[in-house]
């Protein structure tokens, strides 16, 4: 079952989205995919998924998640934990608005 965040997300639909991330060269990569999912509404929800999974290749939550050794995947979960953290600083600090992540 995909979660109904999805539909929300800033490139679902967006079939060639990961594609344009790949096809830049590897060192402009990880600004590349910070710069495709600026401004996505769903970008903490996102970043809960990279860290429940063990995808790799693929981008969630703006961080290209490498497949090239341990160090560089737990520095990219590190990237996935700051944005989560962050989002529910912002919760703390706006309890008018709850933060929501759900299936």
């Amino acid at each position: 079952m995909i979660p109904s965040w999805h539909e929300r997300a800033k490139c679902a639909g967006d079939l060639a989205f990961i594609e344009r991330v790949e096809a830049v060269a590897d060192n402009k990569r990880r600004a590349a995919a910070r710069a495709a999912c600026a401004g996505c509404p769903v970008l903490t929800e996102c970043a809960v998924e990279g860290l429940e999974t063990s995808a790799y290749a693929v981008v969630r939550a703006g961080v290209w998640l490498r497949a090239n050794g341990q160090r560089t995947r737990t520095a990219d979960r590190h990237e996935l934990v700051a944005i989560v953290a962050s989002a529910r600083a912002r919760a703390v600090d706006r309890p008018d608005r709850p933060l929501s992540v759900s299936a």
